[in-house]
């Protein structure tokens, strides 16, 4: 869990963070099982 300091030194890495993951994740496990399929 994330102190109170770290979040209030980088708010923006943090929540820019959480967001590649939620776009990337996806989208590198679709291609992953593209690859597969073909």
């Amino acid at each position: 869990m994330y102190t109170d300091a770290h979040t209030n030194q980088m708010p923006r890495t943090q929540h820019s963070g959480h967001l590649f993951y939620i776009l990337y994740l996806p989208v590198k496990v679709f291609s992953f099982f593209f690859s597969e399929a073909f």
